[in-house]
């Protein structure tokens, strides 16, 4: 029985593609396609054996994928009040609301 060499694997980056893929799906594309990008980068210099470069491109796609995160959230929260403040609906009952408070 032949076993595996011991590799290192608390020492191996996490490269945050999974999610930088998924906050380039859900929450802001072109600051997705950044943490793609460097999660991607990130991901070659491990299998290059550069741990360290590695580490430093994952804090960039970690960075990246914040900003897609937060960027993100804050369009929905404005698309969101948009539409609850200019809603047809919404609009008919304020003004019915209003109209029973005067």
């Amino acid at each position: 029985m032949t076993s595996r060499p011991h590799t290192h694997a608390a020492k191996r980056p996490f490269n945050y593609l999974p999610w930088a893929v998924l906050a380039t799906l859900l929450c802001c594309p072109p600051l997705g396609m950044l943490a793609v990008w460097w999660s991607a980068r990130a991901n070659a210099l491990v299998h290059l054996g550069d741990l360290t470069a590695a580490r430093s491109k994952a804090a960039r796609a970690r960075k990246w994928l914040l900003a897609s995160l937060v960027v993100g959230m804050m369009t929905y929260a404005l698309l969101w009040c948009a539409y609850m403040f200019y809603s047809p609906q919404l609009n008919a009952a304020f003004r019915m609301l209003h109209r029973i408070v005067q």
